[in-house]
């Protein structure tokens, strides 16, 4: 037998969408950070020098 009070709080859960909202704004963000991934091969190469420098600071 499956108890009620389970059956209930399953049901509630499944409806509830009140952190949808944020769930959504993570995957915009995700998806504008992969979108800017193959524009940004300057900036990639200009933050692989700075740590080369910073790096060598500690040598």
């Amino acid at each position: 037998m499956i108890n009620t009070a389970i059956v209930r709080k399953a049901d509630q859960f499944l409806i509830d969408d009140r952190g949808a909202t944020a769930v959504e704004y993570c995957v915009i963000a995700c998806v504008i950070g992969l979108a800017l991934l193959p524009s940004s091969n300057g900036l990639q190469q200009a933050l692989v020098d700075k740590f080369v420098q910073i790096n060598g600071w500690f040598k």
